[in-house]
Protein backbone atom coordinates (compact mmCIF):
# COMPACT_ATOMS: atom_id res chain seq x y z
CA UNK A 1 0.00 0.00 0.00
CA UNK A 2 1.46 2.70 -0.65
CA UNK A 3 1.38 6.22 1.34
CA UNK A 4 -1.43 7.46 -0.57
CA UNK A 5 -3.20 5.29 -0.19
CA UNK A 6 -2.98 4.18 3.60
CA UNK A 7 -3.77 8.18 4.07
CA UNK A 8 -6.72 8.44 2.50
CA UNK A 9 -7.82 4.90 4.36
CA UNK A 10 -6.96 6.70 7.36
CA UNK A 11 -9.51 9.59 6.51
CA UNK A 12 -11.84 7.00 5.64
CA UNK A 13 -11.34 5.29 8.69
CA UNK A 14 -11.74 8.56 10.95
CA UNK A 15 -15.28 9.27 8.68
CA UNK A 16 -16.67 5.66 8.51
CA UNK A 17 -14.78 3.37 11.28
CA UNK A 18 -12.90 0.01 10.97
CA UNK A 19 -12.32 -0.66 7.37
CA UNK A 20 -9.37 -2.06 5.40
CA UNK A 21 -6.78 0.12 7.51
CA UNK A 22 -7.34 -2.78 9.90
CA UNK A 23 -5.02 -4.86 7.55
CA UNK A 24 -1.91 -2.74 7.55
CA UNK A 25 -1.77 -1.82 11.11
CA UNK A 26 -0.66 -4.16 14.32
CA UNK A 27 -3.29 -5.76 16.11
CA UNK A 28 -2.08 -3.56 19.32
CA UNK A 29 -2.63 -0.50 17.46
CA UNK A 30 -6.47 -0.79 17.88
CA UNK A 31 -6.81 1.21 20.88
CA UNK A 32 -4.61 3.72 19.51
CA UNK A 33 -7.01 4.42 16.44
CA UNK A 34 -10.12 4.40 18.12
CA UNK A 35 -8.97 7.46 20.28
CA UNK A 36 -8.25 9.23 16.79
CA UNK A 37 -11.26 7.91 16.10
CA UNK A 38 -13.54 9.24 18.81
CA UNK A 39 -11.84 12.72 19.23
CA UNK A 40 -12.01 13.66 15.41
CA UNK A 41 -15.72 12.85 15.55
CA UNK A 42 -15.74 14.62 19.39
CA UNK A 43 -14.11 17.64 17.96
CA UNK A 44 -16.69 18.09 15.00
CA UNK A 45 -19.40 17.66 17.60
CA UNK A 46 -18.11 20.11 19.43
CA UNK A 47 -17.77 22.55 16.65
CA UNK A 48 -21.43 21.92 15.31
CA UNK A 49 -22.78 22.81 18.93
CA UNK A 50 -21.08 25.73 19.22
CA UNK A 51 -22.10 26.99 16.01
CA UNK A 52 -26.16 25.56 16.15
CA UNK A 53 -26.17 26.16 20.04
CA UNK A 54 -30.13 27.28 19.43
CA UNK A 55 -30.74 24.46 17.15
CA UNK A 56 -29.31 22.04 19.59
CA UNK A 57 -31.48 23.33 22.36
CA UNK A 58 -34.36 22.62 20.09
CA UNK A 59 -33.75 19.11 19.44
CA UNK A 60 -32.53 18.14 22.86
CA UNK A 61 -29.01 16.36 23.19
CA UNK A 62 -30.08 13.02 21.28
CA UNK A 63 -31.76 13.99 18.76
CA UNK A 64 -29.08 16.57 18.05
CA UNK A 65 -26.60 13.70 18.55
CA UNK A 66 -27.82 11.25 16.24
CA UNK A 67 -28.35 14.36 13.11
CA UNK A 68 -24.78 15.37 13.76
CA UNK A 69 -23.53 11.71 13.74
CA UNK A 70 -25.00 10.87 10.35
CA UNK A 71 -23.82 14.47 8.94
CA UNK A 72 -20.71 14.14 9.94
CA UNK A 73 -20.35 10.73 8.05
CA UNK A 74 -21.56 11.89 4.96
CA UNK A 75 -20.05 15.52 5.11
CA UNK A 76 -16.60 15.35 6.62
CA UNK A 77 -14.64 18.49 6.09
CA UNK A 78 -13.18 20.57 3.25
CA UNK A 79 -11.66 23.70 4.31
CA UNK A 80 -8.50 23.91 5.56
CA UNK A 81 -10.44 25.57 8.91
CA UNK A 82 -13.01 24.33 11.09
CA UNK A 83 -15.00 27.25 11.64
CA UNK A 84 -16.40 26.62 7.89
CA UNK A 85 -18.12 23.25 8.93
CA UNK A 86 -21.70 23.00 8.85
CA UNK A 87 -22.36 25.05 5.82
CA UNK A 88 -24.92 21.84 4.64
CA UNK A 89 -26.32 21.09 8.14
CA UNK A 90 -29.40 23.01 7.53
CA UNK A 91 -30.24 20.64 4.38
CA UNK A 92 -29.54 17.40 6.11
CA UNK A 93 -31.92 18.15 8.84
CA UNK A 94 -34.65 19.46 6.22
CA UNK A 95 -33.82 15.88 4.84
CA UNK A 96 -33.96 14.30 8.50
CA UNK A 97 -37.70 15.84 9.39
CA UNK A 98 -39.34 16.95 6.21
CA UNK A 99 -42.29 17.53 8.47
CA UNK A 100 -41.30 20.29 10.52
CA UNK A 101 -39.28 22.84 8.54
CA UNK A 102 -38.38 24.77 11.58
CA UNK A 103 -35.64 22.42 12.05
CA UNK A 104 -33.78 22.98 9.69
CA UNK A 105 -34.80 26.85 9.42
CA UNK A 106 -32.95 27.25 13.15
CA UNK A 107 -30.24 25.74 11.47
CA UNK A 108 -30.10 28.17 8.62
CA UNK A 109 -30.58 30.92 11.29
CA UNK A 110 -27.75 29.55 13.62
CA UNK A 111 -25.17 29.46 10.37
CA UNK A 112 -25.69 32.50 8.96
CA UNK A 113 -25.54 34.39 12.18
CA UNK A 114 -22.54 32.91 12.78
CA UNK A 115 -21.08 33.86 9.23
CA UNK A 116 -22.18 37.31 9.89
CA UNK A 117 -20.45 37.01 12.70
CA UNK A 118 -17.10 36.51 10.67
CA UNK A 119 -17.67 38.43 7.53
CA UNK A 120 -16.00 41.32 6.25
CA UNK A 121 -15.83 44.53 8.23
CA UNK A 122 -17.94 47.81 6.08
CA UNK A 123 -19.43 50.85 6.79
CA UNK A 124 -22.42 51.69 7.31
CA UNK A 125 -23.90 55.04 5.96
CA UNK A 126 -26.33 56.89 7.85
CA UNK A 127 -28.42 60.09 7.69
CA UNK A 128 -25.92 61.96 9.00
CA UNK A 129 -22.72 60.31 6.73
CA UNK A 130 -24.90 60.85 3.28
CA UNK A 131 -24.73 62.98 0.89
CA UNK A 132 -27.11 65.37 -0.03
CA UNK A 133 -27.17 66.04 -3.55
CA UNK A 134 -28.03 62.74 -4.93
CA UNK A 135 -29.10 62.22 -8.04
CA UNK A 136 -31.97 59.62 -7.46
CA UNK A 137 -32.63 58.51 -11.26
CA UNK A 138 -29.63 56.75 -11.09
CA UNK A 139 -28.17 55.76 -7.32
CA UNK A 140 -27.88 52.62 -6.74
CA UNK A 141 -27.94 50.99 -2.83
CA UNK A 142 -24.80 49.10 -1.88
CA UNK A 143 -25.60 47.26 1.23
CA UNK A 144 -23.29 45.57 3.93
CA UNK A 145 -21.37 42.88 3.41
CA UNK A 146 -22.42 40.80 5.78
CA UNK A 147 -26.24 40.87 4.80
CA UNK A 148 -27.85 37.72 3.72
CA UNK A 149 -31.63 36.45 3.22
CA UNK A 150 -33.43 33.10 3.03
CA UNK A 151 -36.36 32.52 2.65
CA UNK A 152 -38.64 30.61 5.69
CA UNK A 153 -41.68 28.75 6.16
CA UNK A 154 -41.93 29.05 10.43
CA UNK A 155 -41.49 31.21 12.89
CA UNK A 156 -38.16 30.51 13.48
CA UNK A 157 -37.01 33.66 14.37
CA UNK A 158 -39.38 33.76 17.62
CA UNK A 159 -38.50 30.36 18.34
CA UNK A 160 -34.45 31.31 18.00
CA UNK A 161 -35.33 34.57 20.29
CA UNK A 162 -37.26 33.24 22.83
CA UNK A 163 -34.58 30.15 23.41
CA UNK A 164 -31.41 33.22 23.24
CA UNK A 165 -33.68 34.56 26.00
CA UNK A 166 -33.82 31.53 28.31
CA UNK A 167 -37.96 31.78 27.62
CA UNK A 168 -40.33 28.99 26.65
CA UNK A 169 -40.57 29.14 23.11
CA UNK A 170 -43.75 29.83 21.25
CA UNK A 171 -45.73 27.34 19.31
CA UNK A 172 -44.35 26.73 16.13
CA UNK A 173 -46.72 28.72 13.62
CA UNK A 174 -46.22 28.07 9.43
CA UNK A 175 -46.92 31.02 7.35
CA UNK A 176 -49.19 31.31 4.71
CA UNK A 177 -47.21 33.91 2.96
CA UNK A 178 -44.02 33.79 2.14
CA UNK A 179 -41.54 35.10 4.27
CA UNK A 180 -37.76 35.49 4.85
CA UNK A 181 -35.01 36.45 7.17
CA UNK A 182 -32.17 38.78 6.45
CA UNK A 183 -29.30 38.87 8.65
CA UNK A 184 -26.72 41.64 8.64
CA UNK A 185 -24.01 42.81 11.09
CA UNK A 186 -23.77 45.84 13.27
CA UNK A 187 -20.93 47.17 14.61
CA UNK A 188 -20.47 43.63 16.85
CA UNK A 189 -23.65 42.67 16.94
CA UNK A 190 -25.71 39.96 14.70
CA UNK A 191 -28.81 41.36 13.87
CA UNK A 192 -31.81 39.20 11.76
CA UNK A 193 -35.59 40.28 10.88
CA UNK A 194 -38.35 38.63 9.94
CA UNK A 195 -39.69 40.24 6.71
CA UNK A 196 -42.61 39.99 4.30
CA UNK A 197 -42.77 38.86 0.67
CA UNK A 198 -42.67 42.46 -0.84
CA UNK A 199 -39.24 43.20 1.13
CA UNK A 200 -38.01 39.90 0.27
CA UNK A 201 -38.90 41.05 -3.48
CA UNK A 202 -37.29 44.92 -2.85
CA UNK A 203 -34.39 43.42 -1.29
CA UNK A 204 -33.25 41.18 -4.06
CA UNK A 205 -33.97 43.61 -6.30
CA UNK A 206 -31.27 45.80 -5.27
CA UNK A 207 -28.77 43.34 -4.49
CA UNK A 208 -29.32 42.50 -8.14
CA UNK A 209 -28.02 45.84 -9.44
CA UNK A 210 -31.29 47.77 -10.10
CA UNK A 211 -31.34 51.54 -9.47
CA UNK A 212 -33.65 53.09 -6.82
CA UNK A 213 -35.57 54.57 -8.90
CA UNK A 214 -36.04 51.38 -10.77
CA UNK A 215 -36.98 49.76 -7.61
CA UNK A 216 -39.99 52.76 -7.26
CA UNK A 217 -40.73 51.67 -10.76
CA UNK A 218 -40.95 48.43 -10.17
CA UNK A 219 -42.93 48.80 -6.95
CA UNK A 220 -45.35 50.79 -8.64
CA UNK A 221 -45.50 48.59 -11.32
CA UNK A 222 -47.01 45.94 -8.38
CA UNK A 223 -48.63 48.10 -5.98
CA UNK A 224 -49.72 51.53 -7.69
CA UNK A 225 -47.79 54.31 -8.60
CA UNK A 226 -48.16 56.76 -5.06
CA UNK A 227 -47.95 53.31 -3.47
CA UNK A 228 -44.90 51.86 -5.01
CA UNK A 229 -42.98 55.13 -4.47
CA UNK A 230 -43.89 55.82 -0.85
CA UNK A 231 -42.81 51.82 -0.14
CA UNK A 232 -39.48 51.96 -1.54
CA UNK A 233 -38.84 55.45 0.37
CA UNK A 234 -40.04 53.27 3.43
CA UNK A 235 -37.68 50.58 3.17
CA UNK A 236 -34.35 52.58 2.11
CA UNK A 237 -35.26 54.56 5.31
CA UNK A 238 -35.45 51.53 7.43
CA UNK A 239 -32.37 50.24 5.99
CA UNK A 240 -30.61 52.78 6.99
CA UNK A 241 -32.30 52.83 10.34
CA UNK A 242 -31.17 49.64 10.81
CA UNK A 243 -27.50 49.75 9.45
CA UNK A 244 -28.17 47.41 5.95
CA UNK A 245 -26.79 50.16 3.67
CA UNK A 246 -23.24 50.85 3.00
CA UNK A 247 -23.30 53.24 0.14
CA UNK A 248 -25.93 55.08 -1.88
CA UNK A 249 -24.04 55.90 -5.34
Amino acid sequence: MSLLDMQRQFRSFLVDGPNVLDQHVPADAAPGLAVYHHAYRAQLEECMRETFERTWAWLGDEQFHEAVRHYIETHPPSSWTISDYGAHFADVLDALYPDSPEVGELALLDWTLRRAFDGPDGRVLTTKTMIEDIDWDHAKIRFVPTLRMFAVRSNCSALWSAMASEKVPPAVEYFADAAAIRVWREGHRCRFQTIDELEMHAVNYVANGASFAELCGNLAHLLGEDHGTSAAGEFLAAWMGEGVVAAIE
